[in-house]
């Protein structure tokens, strides 16, 4: 929870690593991708590359977070 306060490269890649997981709880999966759509959000960026490797159920969660940051 709370893991959209930290920003940067690293941080991006350690969150879709879990977030592409297709074994990861779905708790997990859900707050990694509240957290990585957060960071896109506010850092400017969201690479379809980076979107299209998460498990889908995070892709979807990401890509909500992005459009209600609109």
């Amino acid at each position: 929870m709370d893991l959209e306060a930290y920003s940067g490269e690293h941080v991006v890649k350690a969150l879709a690593d879990v977030a592409s997981s297709p074994v990861e709880d779905e708790l997990v999966l859900a707050s990694v991708a509240e957290s990585l759509g957060r960071i896109l959000a506010r850092d400017g960026g969201c690479p379809e590359d980076l979107l299209a490797s998460l498990h889908p159920d995070a892709r979807r969660i990401a890509e909500e977070v992005l459009r209600a940051s609109r």
